[in-house]
C-alpha cells in the first residue's frame, strides 16, 4: 500500500471513529468546501500542507502518527476543546434519533385529521436539541400525510410562521417505529403531558 493511501485509510478511520462529516474537516481546518472528499475520491491531491492542517488542527496530533499502517484511532477527548464540544452535540443529538419521528408522534397525539396547526406546536413539545431546528415536513415522509399551507417556498425557506393541516392519517407502522426510535424519556414525558397511554 502507498504512503498516500495509508494516511488517507487513518484519516478516515480517526474521521469515522469521532462520527465527523467530510465537511467538518473542511471547516475545522480552514479549507476550502469539498477539499476532504475530494482528497479521499482522488479528485484532489493531498499535500503535506494539506495533510497538517486535517491531523494538527483537526485532531490534534501529529503528521507521523498518520504514516503508521498500524494507526489506532484516539478519542474525542484528545481534541481541542473547541471540536471536543462539537463532538459531544452530535454524539447527544445521535442518541436522540432523527427529527421527523418526533414529529410524527407529535402531530398523531396532539391534531386531528383536517385540523390546522403551526411549528408552535413543535417548538412546545420538540426536545431542547431540536428547538431551534427549521421544520420542512415537505422533506420527510410526514409530506404525504401533512400539507405546509403558509410560509414556506418551493425552495425550503420558511419564515418564522408556519402553517400546517393535517390530511391524511399516519399509519401505525409510522407510529411504531417513530416509539421505537425517539429518546425513550422525551417519550415518557411526551406521554405524561398528554395523557397518552405507554404500554410497559
Amino acid at each position: 500500500m502507498m504512503l498516500s493511501e495509508i494516511v488517507i485509510k487513518n484519516l478516515e478511520k480517526q474521521r469515522t471513529h469521532l462520527g465527523l462529516e467530510h465537511f467538518d474537516l473542511d471547516k475545522y481546518s480552514d479549507l476550502g468546501e469539498g477539499t476532504y472528499l475530494g482528497i479521499i475520491s482522488g479528485q484532489i491531491e493531498l499535500t503535506v500542507n494539506t495533510l497538517q492542517s486535517f491531523v494538527e488542527k483537526v485532531f490534534n496530533s501529529k503528521v507521523k502518527e498518520y504514516l503508521n499502517p498500524k494507526f489506532k484511532a484516539k478519542p474525542y477527548t484528545s481534541l481541542k476543546q473547541n471540536l471536543q464540544i462539537v463532538i459531544k452535540e452530535k454524539n447527544i443529538k445521535s442518541s436522540y434519533g432523527p427529527l421527523p419521528y418526533y414529529l410524527t408522534l407529535i402531530i398523531h397525539h396532539c391534531i386531528n385529521i383536517n385540523e390546522e396547526f403551526s411549528n408552535k406546536l413543535f417548538k412546545e413539545n420538540l426536545p431542547e436539541i431540536f428547538k431551534e431546528q427549521n421544520i420542512e415536513i415537505h422533506k420527510y415522509t410526514l409530506r404525504k400525510n401533512v400539507e405546509t399551507i403558509e410560509g414556506a417556498t418551493e425552495k425550503g425557506k420558511h419564515k418564522n410562521f408556519i402553517k400546517f393541516i393535517y390530511k391524511f392519517p399516519i399509519s401505525e407502522k409510522q407510529i411504531e417505529k417513530a416509539i421505537k426510535t425517539v429518546n425513550a424519556e422525551w417519550f415518557m414525558d411526551f406521554s405524561k403531558k398528554n395523557s397518552i397511554a405507554v404500554e410497559k
